[in-house]
């Protein structure tokens, strides 16, 4: 009885640490990788290329300034 009752405390133990560490991975995902910066054309501040959109070779840090420069050519 008592190997059994031995065996499985280590059981536990053993279960408990598992969990522990998975949990600690789980908290402290990995780094995203750096990505280049582009300047908006209307404000000049720098984004992220993801993040910025793309319009006849500029590029714009929001949809309100790709709307600006656009009206501004047309004027």
């Amino acid at each position: 009885m008592k190997y059994l009752l031995l065996l499985a405390i280590i059981v536990f133990v053993v279960w408990g640490l598992r969990k522990v560490r998975l949990r600690g991975r789980a908290m402290h995902p990995a780094p995203r990788p750096p990505e280049r910066m582009v300047r908006c054309e209307v404000c000049g501040v720098n984004v992220p290329v993801s993040e910025s959109l793309l319009v006849n070779g500029r590029r714009y840090c929001s949809a309100a300034h790709r709307d600006q420069a656009a009206r501004s050519t047309r004027d």
